[in-house]
C-alpha cells in the first residue's frame, strides 16, 4: 500500500515537473503562410532608439487583407516614460509592382498583462484600412523606429525580440497575426493575446435571409399598365445615333499605357514627414524583366536644399556585392548614384525591387509638399552593356506635415 502512494506522488511530481518546463515554452505558431525576416538599425545593446526593419513575405497560396495583418516586436521598456512610433519607410511589391506604404503604417505600444523578465511590452505594427493586400509571393519592407520623448538608452540586451544583425535573417521571435490568430513566430510566456476564436460569432449575420421579405414588391408588376407608352418605342428611330459611337476614337489615349509594360521603370517614392524627422525615399526598379537586366547605371536625384538635407545613401536589397558594385556622393541639392556590375556578367540586377535608400532630413518649416526628382543627365545599361532606352522616371516628393 505504502508503494503504490510513493508511486502515484512520484507520478503527480513528474507531471507538475513537465507542466512546468510546458509552461516555459513558447506559444508557437503552426501555419508557415507568413513569413518574417528582421534587421536591426540599431544593433547597439544600449540606444536611445530601437531600430525594428521587417520583411515581410506571403508564402502562401492567397492574398492576405493588410488591415488584418499585425506583428508584434517585444521589449523591455525598462522605465515608465513616453514614447514615440516612426515609419521611416514601407513598400511593397506585388506581382512586379511597388506600392508605397509609409503613410499606411501605424504603431502602438501595448503593455503585456502577464510580464516575463524579457518582455514587458511589445509595440503592434498595423496598417490602415486602405492598404490593400499582399498577394501569394507578395513581399513587404518596413523601416520603422521607437525612441522615448527624452530619448532616453533602452537597454535591448534584455529585450526578447532584440538581436544584433544588419541584414534580414529568419526571426522567430517576432510574431505574425491575421485576424488575431497567429501565423508566424514564438509568443514569449506571458502574451496570451489569442483568443481569435471569439469573432466565430459573426456567422449570426445569417439571419440577413430574412430580407427575403422584399419579395411583396412582386406587386409592381401591376405598373405593366404602363406599356401604353410603349407608343414611346417609335423614338427608336433615334438610334441612328449610335452613329455616335465613332468618338470610340478616343481610346487612342490607351496608347499612353503601352510603354508601362514595355519599358524599364524607375521611381522615387512619395514620404510623409514633419520638421526634424529623418525620413527614406526609396528608389525602386520595376519590369526589370523588359529589358533582360541592368548591368549599370548612374544618374542624379536633385531635391530642394532649402526644405531637406540629405543624410545618407544605401544600396537597395536588389545590389548584390554593393561594397564593390554601389556607390553615390551627396552634393548641394542633388545626389548622384552610381552601379556597375564588376563582374560583367556574373551580378547583373535581375529582379524587381529597391535600387537604393536615399534617407533626408525636413529642415523646412512650411507645410507643403516638396519634389524629390531625378536629374536630366542618367544612363541605364544592360547585361551587355547596351544603352536601356525604353525607360519611364517616376518622380517622388516628400510632404511636410
Amino acid at each position: 500500500m505504502k508503494k503504490g502512494k510513493k508511486a502515484v506522488a512520484l507520478l503527480v511530481s513528474i507531471l507538475v515537473v513537465f507542466s512546468f518546463v510546458t509552461f516555459k515554452m513558447s506559444v508557437e505558431a503552426t501555419n508557415t503562410d507568413i513569413q518574417v525576416q528582421f534587421s536591426n538599425g540599431s544593433t547597439a545593446a544600449n540606444s536611445n532608439t530601437i531600430n525594428v526593419k521587417l520583411k515581410i513575405s506571403n508564402t502562401g497560396t492567397s492574398a492576405v487583407n493588410l488591415a488584418a495583418l499585425k506583428i508584434r516586436y517585444y521589449y523591455t521598456a525598462d522605465m515608465e516614460k513616453a514614447q514615440n512610433f516612426f515609419c521611416d519607410y514601407a513598400g511593397m511589391m506585388n506581382g512586379g509592382n511597388y506600392y508605397n506604404l509609409t503613410n499606411k503604417v501605424s504603431g502602438t505600444f501595448v503593455v503585456m498583462e502577464d510580464t516575463v523578465p524579457i518582455a514587458t511590452h511589445y509595440l503592434e505594427i498595423g496598417f490602415s484600412s486602405d492598404a490593400g493586400n499582399v498577394s501569394s509571393g507578395g513581399t513587404i519592407e518596413i523601416n520603422t523606429r521607437i525612441s522615448r520623448n527624452d530619448w532616453s538608452n533602452y537597454d535591448q540586451s534584455n529585450d526578447y525580440s532584440y538581436k544584433s544583425v544588419n541584414t534580414y535573417e529568419d526571426w522567430d521571435r517576432i510574431t505574425v497575426y491575421v485576424n488575431e490568430s497567429l501565423l508566424s513566430g514564438k509568443e514569449p510566456i506571458g502574451s496570451t493575446p489569442v483568443v481569435t476564436p471569439t469573432p466565430v460569432v459573426t456567422p449570426t449575420p445569417v439571419i440577413t435571409p430574412t430580407p427575403v421579405v422584399t419579395p411583396t414588391p412582386v406587386v409592381t408588376p401591376t405598373p405593366v399598365v404602363t406599356p401604353t407608352p410603349v407608343v414611346t418605342p417609335t423614338p427608336v428611330i433615334t438610334p441612328t445615333p449610335v452613329v455616335t459611337p465613332t468618338p470610340v476614337v478616343t481610346p487612342t489615349p490607351v496608347v499612353t499605357p503601352t510603354p508601362v509594360p514595355d519599358g524599364l521603370k524607375i521611381s522615387l517614392g512619395n514620404v510623409i514627414g514633419e520638421t526634424g524627422d529623418t525620413i527614406t525615399v526609396p528608389v525602386t526598379a520595376a519590369d526589370i524583366a523588359s529589358v533582360g537586366s541592368i548591368g549599370t547605371f548612374n544618374f542624379y536625384i536633385t531635391f530642394d536644399s532649402n526644405q531637406l538635407q540629405a543624410v545618407s545613401v544605401s544600396a537597395g536589397d536588389i545590389i548584390t556585392n554593393p561594397d564593390v558594385n554601389f556607390s553615390s556622393k551627396i552634393n548641394a541639392g542633388s545626389i548622384s548614384l552610381l552601379f556597375l556590375d564588376d563582374t560583367i556578367g556574373e551580378e547583373l540586377i535581375t529582379d524587381d525591387g529597391v535600387l537604393a535608400y536615399v534617407s533626408f532630413q525636413i529642415t523646412g518649416t512650411s507645410s507643403g509638399t516638396t519634389p524629390v526628382v531625378f536629374g536630366q543627365k542618367g544612363a541605364f545599361g544592360n547585361g551587355n552593356m547596351e544603352k536601356i532606352k525604353d525607360i519611364t522616371f517616376i518622380n517622388g516628393s516628400v510632404e511636410i506635415q
